[in-house]
């Protein structure tokens, strides 16, 4: 891949290219870049907030995703757009840091194609090729959340207390946080091969179907406890999530299978409603906003959740904890 510093649209091609990017993206992609990178203040901003992600410090990721809100009205682009665009300017630098790190190429550009699947999500839920969750790329560039197999792991402070059976955390105990990325890395069967990917014409403009297969996050399991095994000296290694799928009235619902396997693992600790954490476009691929009568009804998780919220149902989040 080009360095960082690059401001032509070869090197944004070049990393779609390596992120496996559908023609029809990297098609738009290339022409926004066009036009952003013709404006001085785009170079500027770009460069400036790049040292800023890539800072000791680690960064306000809201603060940092709103300062693209002037340029994408300046430069008459989708605010996504503009903010996949720079984040595809930084990942040389993380490319950089990873070897640093001692991250293998397989990690690496694994924990890269979330950008991928946030794309093609972006596209589904907002009709823009780009990303729209800005603050969490944020946290994928840094390498504080990488993909191991079909999960992503973060190595953080335990918020609360847990206990269960003659094993115990306190509050502050290491603990490793699990997300769910939207989409599989093993989708892409040239995941392994960056040398020589497919090339955007050999790709479609739809996402390879994302599926949760419980035997593949009990091997993501086995695989963080290798990678940061070593940290937990004094404590037991204890798993963590927070879900829209571990709130309890939401999990009540959840049909037989993968995700609810997932969940069972799970002791739940604390549940909240956030307004701000309101998951459905998740479950539904459409905007919040959109009237919950005409969410689809394809699958038989969206059955199961579309007549909990016609009623009243709220989408929370719930925090489990589960003990390796």
């Amino acid at each position: 891949m080009r360095d960082s510093k690059s401001s032509s649209p070869v090197g944004i091609v070049e990393v779609c290219t390596y992120l496996c990017f559908p023609r029809e993206a990297v098609s738009a992609l290339s022409n926004a870049w066009s036009l952003l990178s013709a404006l001085p203040e785009a170079v500027r901003l770009f460069k400036e907030i790049r040292r800023e992600l890539f800072a000791e410090a680690e960064p306000d990721a809201f603060a940092l995703a709103d300062r693209f809100i002037p340029l994408a009205k300046e430069a008459a682009l989708p605010l996504f757009t503009v903010q996949m665009l720079f984040f595809l300017t930084c990942v040389p630098a993380a490319k950089k840091n990873s070897v640093r790190v001692g991250l293998s190429e397989k990690v690496f550009r694994d924990t890269m194609l979330d950008l991928t699947w946030k794309l093609f999500e972006t596209r589904d839920v907002f009709g823009v090729w780009g990303v729209h969750c800005a603050p969490w790329i944020v946290r994928i560039l840094r390498l504080t959340c990488i993909a191991l197999g079909r999960l992503q792991f973060e190595f953080l402070q335990g918020e609360v207390p847990f206990c269960d059976g003659d094993r115990s955390i306190a509050a502050g105990d290491p603990t490793i946080r699990v997300h769910i990325p939207s989409g599989d890395p093993a989708a892409f069967p040239f995941a392994g091969t960056p040398a020589n990917p497919a090339g955007p014409e050999e790709r479609a403009n739809a996402a390879p179907r994302a599926r949760l297969s419980y035997p593949d996050v009990r091997d993501s399991y086995a695989q963080a406890v290798s990678f940061y095994g070593k940290r937990f000296e004094n404590t037991p290694i204890v798993f963590c999530c927070e879900s829209w799928m571990l709130y309890p009235p939401v999990r009540a619902l959840l049909p037989e299978g993968n995700l609810r396997c997932f969940c069972d693992d799970y002791t739940v600790v604390r549940d909240r409603l956030d307004p701000l954490q309101d998951d459905r476009w998740r479950i539904f691929h459409m905007p919040n906003e959109t009237p919950i009568e005409d969410y689809p009804e394809e699958n038989s998780l969206q059955r199961a959740l579309k007549p909990y919220l016609l009623s009243g149902g709220r989408m929370g989040e719930g925090m489990g904890f589960f003990f390796c």
